[in-house]
């Protein structure tokens, strides 16, 4: 009895690892496949108009910098960082 049920859990743990890596391997696919659109993308717009891609590129940098700047001032920058990095309960705020 507690050979078969040994040989199960192994079984269990063997089938959960597979698809655990086959799922990574698709989203490791997913992102390759992604990063590769966002550069043919920015190829293209730099072919399209260097001036304007330069142009978007700064707007985009300052709309990213407005946002993390207005985060900062409430404090829930902080607030993100401490629960990103698994600080929950050591937060204070």
């Amino acid at each position: 009895m507690g050979v078969r049920r040994a040989a199960k859990g192994v079984g269990d743990f063997l089938i959960e690892m597979v698809g655990e890596a086959v799922a990574e391997v698709i989203l490791s696919l997913l992102a390759c496949a992604l990063l590769g659109c966002l550069a043919l993308i920015a190829h293209l717009s730099w072919s399209f108009s260097p001036r304007f891609t330069i142009a978007g590129a700064g707007l985009l940098r300052s709309c990213c910098l407005f946002d993390l700047e207005r985060c900062a001032s409430n404090g829930s920058l902080d607030r993100v960082i401490a629960v990103g990095a698994g600080h929950e309960s050591r937060a204070s705020w």
